[in-house]
């Protein structure tokens, strides 16, 4: 995810790379394609439909930093100048280093069992919200325990009437050098073990989960950023033929290029059952009528839905004016459900996180061989109040008009 992050990553640099809007063109495009008839929610030309053909606007909020972490958004410093300092990876190795494995391995399972729990979900559905989007890492299916964890994420959804999408936020590897993918040594584009391992998850995933509606789309690859365009669509082919191969009812939710902001490589529909899902930050470039303009001669083009997969902004006006463009599409998800406050794009909720956690936060950050700041008791007596803080947040006032819920 790229959200309030975009200014350090040389806002000036990032625009001027990129395509003007995310699709420019509608000229030899191919939009031939079956339709489905399915139980689960389903594409139906460029509408979402149920099982009755009834248009669904899907009106989801993200669930970030839970089952993958963002250092950004438990309350570290962000550093301005490396964007790969703050991934999970850094957070669990520096814990590692200074407490041990067993400690470290207790402190990412608490996170996993308490900073969002069943209640978030009932929270969630009282707002008026129709869907979760959730961000994982691919590590967490690395064990029965995340397995697990997804199992119950999908039930707590399902009692609350709410269906879930399953992002692939860090692939093996990382899709992109930037924090949000947990880059590697090796990204993804350039490792084909790291590639295989993708399809390999995403064809486990598909496999457990074929058979259920509450699960509204897997989201195949959130923010890719290839070298080339080649590279992004032949992966694609990969994951769609291995998840087709035991799944043929869940849609996918396909990702541009640049982080989700270009589409112009998708000269045809990669799927016969999928939405296109840009992810939209003003602070990225985005031009209100432009790029809605944009997103919808994507979607009569190919005739194929679009849903937002992110957005969030620090003004609520703005998230107002973006969520009443989205209407011409078939649904968004907002960033994010609660966050520490950090200077910026608050979450719909805020973590008043205690003085002892932040400090710990930052000693996560430092390099290797820095000394620990507080003893390994300390350190869980800190997660503790933090998770405290976190289970009764402060809601954000005006987010809920914002985004036009109940």
């Amino acid at each position: 995810m790229m959200r309030y992050i975009g200014l350090i990553i040389l806002f000036g640099l990032i625009v001027s790379c990129s395509k003007n809007v995310p699709f420019e063109s509608c000229e030899n495009s191919l939009s031939d394609h079956v339709e489905v008839s399915s139980m689960f929610l389903h594409q139906k030309g460029n509408k979402i439909v149920d099982q009755n053909d009834n248009e669904v606007f899907i009106k989801a909020v993200n669930l970030g930093s839970w089952l993958h972490f963002e250092a950004w958004m438990l309350g570290a410093p962000l550093n301005i100048t490396d964007l790969e300092k703050g991934s999970e990876s850094q957070i669990i190795s520096r814990f590692t280093e200074l407490y041990g494995q067993t400690a470290a391995d207790d402190f990412v399972n608490t996170i996993h069992n308490e900073f969002i729990t069943e209640s978030d979900f009932q929270d969630i559905s009282e707002l008026g919200f129709n869907t979760v989007r959730v961000p994982i890492n691919h590590t967490l299916l690395d064990n029965q325990d995340g397995w697990n964890k997804l199992d119950s994420v999908i039930s707590w959804a399902e009692e609350n009437d709410l269906y879930v999408i399953i992002d692939m936020h860090a692939a093996p590897g990382g899709q992109s050098n930037s924090f949000p993918a947990d880059p590697d040594n090796v990204l993804l584009w350039d490792d084909i073990n790291a590639q295989d391992q993708l399809v390999f998850y995403w064809e486990q995933i598909a496999d457990r989960y074929k058979n259920n509606p509450t699960i509204f789309a897997y989201d195949l690859l959130n923010e890719p950023d290839p070298s080339s365009e080649d590279q992004l669509l032949l992966l694609y082919d990969r994951i769609i033929d291995a998840v087709r191969n035991v799944d043929t009812q869940h849609l996918l939710l396909i990702e541009g290029s640049d982080f989700s902001r270009d589409f112009n490589s998708f000269s045809y529909r990669l799927d016969h059952n999928m939405a296109y899902s840009p992810h939209v930050y003003i602070w990225l470039g985005f031009n209100d009528d432009q790029w809605i303009n944009s997103f919808v001669a994507l979607s009569n083009c190919h005739d194929t839905p679009v849903v937002i997969g992110e957005f969030g902004e620090d003004k609520m006006d703005d998230i107002e004016g973006l969520r009443k463009g989205f209407q011409k599409l078939s649904g968004w998800a907002v960033w994010s459900w609660k966050k520490v406050e950090t200077g910026g794009q608050p979450g719909i909720n805020t973590i008043n996180a205690p003085s002892e956690w932040l400090d710990l936060m930052e000693s996560l950050m430092e390099p290797t061989g820095t000394a620990a700041v507080m003893t390994e008791s300390q350190a869980f007596d800190a997660l503790n109040d933090f998770l405290q803080a976190a289970s009764s947040p402060v809601r954000n006032e005006g987010y809920e008009a914002a985004l036009g819920l109940n």
